[in-house]
């Protein structure tokens, strides 16, 4: 018979996790399920985040920043403070930005493991098929949720069981963990192998990098692996394991409430649509909703009100992100025209845009 749970979430990303840890401390009953065996693996994610100080300029409408954004340094691989951007005619300008590279691959079972213990129930290997008249239906049993927290990825298959927006568009990208030496930098390349994207090199230390680029869809992107392997030949990289993934590219979808259905991190396209930065936008999502959701049941609240809230936690930034990733994404933009605007931009206003902050405090 299928099992009556108050709250279930379908994905145990950061976003997923976060929603469940948050809902349960507040006391709610909460099922956390994902479609893996074992979270976190195989790495897909550069691992990249700014400092909470760094997050705490890029995102002044978030609350509560110093639990949410604290990571353990047993997580951290390596530590940053600039970023290079290079042009697609290796023109460089170097930026002061702190950030930190964590392993995605112990971080993400850990934020599962907050979850449980606050008291969240946690079952992996289990695939959500969709929802019917109120039924979630899995490959392990059926589920009757008070709420779903759809937590499913840019592809979420719960967010088309209930006829919410898709995100317009969804952009492949591919990393790599990679031998190199490197100057202990993060680099942004506005390469031709990314066309419409950026290629990156990130440092984790002990003389490796996670190596990857993505590309714009609606762009001639050919083979990416391909173009992978020629960018890591020109920045003097040894390519390890590919891994490839898609993330949504044009800001947030328009409505992430239907019914008793909410989605959080890429299902509902929260992501920073010009870097494709998505954790610290799962993690204050993935909290709202789980706040909202435990409120609802209660009786104290209702769950269109995570729409207002997250917006206005986040909404202003990646509004500004997806203005920024429409117009990169202009035919205009040739190697050549990339390299003249990049050598004319002020270094000021080329960290508000790297801060997903309006350039020139207009656009």
């Amino acid at each position: 018979m299928p099992e009556d749970r108050q709250i279930v979430v379908v994905g145990a990303g950061p976003a997923g996790s976060t929603a469940a840890r948050y809902a349960a401390e507040a006391g709610a009953d909460v099922v956390l399920i994902d479609r893996r065996t074992i979270i976190g693996r195989p790495v897909q994610c550069a691992g990249y985040l700014p400092t909470p100080g760094e997050l705490a300029e890029m995102l002044p409408d978030v609350p509560d920043q110093d639990e949410l954004y604290q990571v353990d340094d047993s997580f951290v691989l390596a530590r940053t403070y600039e970023s290079v951007m290079v042009s697609p005619k290796g023109r460089k300008k170097t930026l002061r930005f702190d950030g930190m590279t964590i392993d995605r691959g112990e971080w993400d079972p850990h934020l599962v493991d907050l979850a449980v213990k606050a008291g969240a129930e946690f079952r992996p290997s289990t695939q959500a098929i969709g929802l019917e008249q109120g039924v979630l239906r899995t490959d392990r049993g059926d589920l009757i949720p008070g709420v779903v927290i759809a937590a499913d990825g840019p592809h979420s298959r719960i967010r088309g069981s209930v006829g919410l927006p898709d995100p317009k568009l969804i952009a492949p990208a591919l990393n790599a963990p990679s031998k190199m030496l490197h100057s202990g930098k993060v680099e942004m390349h506005f390469a031709a192998e990314a066309p419409g994207a950026y290629g990156w090199v990130i440092p984790t230390g002990q003389g490796m990098a996670h190596v990857g680029l993505g590309a714009d869809p609606r762009r001639k992107v050919g083979d990416l692996k391909a173009n992978l392997e020629s960018f890591a030949a020109r920045v003097g990289a040894e390519l390890g394991p590919v891994t490839g993934g898609f993330v949504p590219s044009a800001g947030p979808v328009k409505r992430t409430v239907s019914g008793n259905v909410m989605l959080v991190g890429d299902a509902a396209g929260h992501v920073m649509a010009s870097n494709g930065g998505g954790v610290p936008i799962a993690l204050a999502t993935g909290r709202a909703a789980g706040q909202v959701a435990s409120r609802t049941l209660s009786g104290s609240g209702d769950l269109s009100d995570y729409q207002r809230r997250w917006r206005a936690e986040v909404g202003d930034v990646l509004a500004t992100s997806a203005r920024f990733r429409w117009a990169a994404g202009q035919p205009i933009w040739s190697p050549l025209a990339m390299d003249m605007a990049m050598w004319a931009f002020p270094k000021s206003q080329m960290l508000r845009a790297l801060k997903c902050q309006r350039i020139f405090w207009i656009y």
